[in-house]
């Protein structure tokens, strides 16, 4: 299917339609118009929200995680849709609090890749970087969100893990009906037939729409997992909220 002949218009491609009636300078050729996507079909190794067991299920074990920092690993990959590795590799300095984003550097992409921080996505960082982390080998770079997590997806007893989680996450994207460009920047798709730069471009144009729609999933998900997410300064997002000393934290636990 293409962007064009999508049954309702793409954002972008309204928008572009828009402005090229008041700068003639564009060409008259949408840019998007070249953008495929090939109809989504659930994966067969994604939690599927359609069986009330699957979630729950996923969250009884995840609790049963000793480490905060694994804990908020798993739930960080499952409200964003990260690649695992990429998941692992961020860095404190990669959460920007005053913009409410976090920044995967060097995606498969191929550039830095500036994604909304949802309430739930911060409970999920805060998990890790409130927790006390014992050195040992596995955990050589301190300034990690998820520290000794690299591996860590192919150990965790968890019903569904690693890349699954991504499968999750865009299966109830789809089932919410975000729109497919907005579903594709969200997980740090490069569309086909597009231009790198463009992309960036209209990442930046459609960053309210990109947040609507993660704040959508966020709160999607808490809810097949039977989480809440407590009112200002409430109960926190689970009941076993850390409460083991403290390393310096990046990000609070919650994010207005």
């Amino acid at each position: 299917m293409s962007g064009s002949s999508c049954s309702r218009p793409s954002i972008p491609s309204a928008a572009y339609r828009r402005e090229a009636r008041r700068d003639r300078s564009l060409p008259p050729a949408l840019p998007t118009s070249a953008i495929e996507f090939t109809k989504y079909e659930p994966s067969q190794v994604a939690l599927d929200f359609n069986d009330r067991n699957a979630y729950p299920a996923w969250r009884k074990a995840w609790e049963a995680i000793e480490s905060p920092v694994h804990r908020g690993y798993h739930l960080f990959c499952l409200l964003t849709g990260c690649r695992p590795g990429e998941a692992s590799r961020i860095r404190r300095a990669d959460i920007e609090t005053d913009s409410r984003m976090f920044v995967i550097r060097n995606a498969k992409a191929g550039k830095d890749i500036h994604l909304p921080i949802t309430p739930e996505i911060a409970f999920a960082i805060s998990l890790a970087v409130n927790a006390e982390v014992k050195p040992h080998h596995e955990v050589k770079e301190t300034d990690l969100v998820f520290p000794g997590c690299r591996q860590i997806s192919q150990r965790a007893e968890l019903p569904i893990r690693g890349q699954a989680l991504r499968h999750s996450y865009s299966t109830v994207a789809v089932d919410l009906k975000i729109d497919d460009l907005i579903r594709h920047f969200l997980m740090g798709h490069a569309p086909k037939g597009i231009s790198q730069d463009y992309v960036s471009l209209l990442i930046l144009q459609n960053g309210p729409a990109m947040r609507k729609a993660q704040e959508q999933i966020s709160k999607r998900i808490v809810k097949l997992l039977g989480l809440t997410l407590g009112a200002h300064h409430d109960a926190p997002l689970v009941p076993d909220a850390p409460t083991a000393k403290k390393r310096k934290a990046a990000v609070p636990a919650r994010i207005a």
